[in-house]
């Protein structure tokens, strides 16, 4: 009996550490510092290199009834709600900028990797500042350190946005003249390229250029088009695409005269003249 209460003693005292030990493991340590490594890869697992990665602290973590939660800075007051419902436009994102939070900022290295260490427990916002070529900007996210995993808390974070590839392409714009040689045309002419009718860059054409400009590497799109605005007066543009070349022909408008318009008349008179003698010389043959 004693050896079976003794028994049973281990296994409630082994039972009790375990808890012991899962509790304390359950329990933040505020006195730790933390890190965030933040790795840029796309869907088709290749690493981007040289991007600009920049963190904001935008609350500190504390303990609430055992469990973490955050304070956020006083200048965010105004966006706080926005923040934790992770909706980061335009004016929540100005809300953070204008504001004195704590930031840093590190650029991918050849492993496409910026490690922000010796971070203390918070709430951070992560965005992207600059562009690589050939890929999209990443969207703002948040990371708060640290993290649970496994019934005990993570200090070390990584995290590993998807970005996408942007195909890229040369687009070229062309003026041609449609008028009788030797014709005065216009010095120049102005296009604009617009995107989804939103214009993106306006370029003069001219003997200078050649009268044609490319804009080199832009996204790729089938959604630009291009337009002449100011119109030399005289001139009607027609536009057509030939794979990516806009060529934009300006013809010359007929300009119809006083003069012409009697010359055309003349002619009417005349032709009816014509008709009436051979209708009356073809009955008089017939008669003869």
């Amino acid at each position: 009996m004693k050896k079976l209460i003794y028994l049973l003693t281990i296994i409630v005292l082994l039972l009790s550490g375990a808890n012991v030990f899962a509790s304390t493991n359950n329990i933040v340590d505020f006195s730790r510092k933390g890190s965030i490594t933040v790795t840029l890869i796309n869907e088709e697992v290749n690493y981007v290199e040289g991007a600009n990665i920049k963190i904001y602290k935008l609350a500190d973590a504390y303990s609430n009834n055992s469990n973490l939660d955050f304070d956020y800075h006083e200048d965010l007051k105004l966006c706080e709600n926005a923040i934790k419902e992770n909706k980061f436009d335009n004016e929540t994102l100005e809300c953070i900028y204008s504001s004195s939070v704590e930031s840093k900022e590190l650029i991918t290295n050849n492993k496409c990797k910026a490690i922000f260490e010796d971070l203390d427990l918070g709430l951070y916002l992560i965005e992207q500042t600059n562009k690589v070529e050939g890929y999209s900007k990443i969207e703002p996210f948040l990371m708060y350190i640290p993290v649970n995993e496994n019934n005990g808390w993570i200090y070390k974070v990584d995290a590993e946005p998807k970005v996408d590839i942007i195909r890229l392409f040369d687009l070229t714009v062309k003026k041609e003249w449609n008028v009788i040689s030797g014709s005065n045309t216009p010095n120049e002419v102005v296009i604009e390229l617009l995107k989804d009718n939103e214009v993106i860059e306006v370029v003069t054409l001219n003997k200078d250029n050649n009268w044609e400009y490319t804009w080199t590497q832009i996204e790729a799109s089938d959604k630009y088009s291009v337009n002449e605005i100011n119109v030399p007066e005289g001139y009607t543009p027609t536009y057509k695409k030939v794979e990516n070349t806009y060529i934009v022909t300006n013809s010359k408008n007929l300009v119809q005269t006083g003069r012409m318009s009697w010359v055309t008349s003349l002619l009417s008179v005349l032709g009816l003249i014509l008709i009436v003698l051979g209708i009356l010389y073809y009955k008089k043959d017939r008669n003869a």
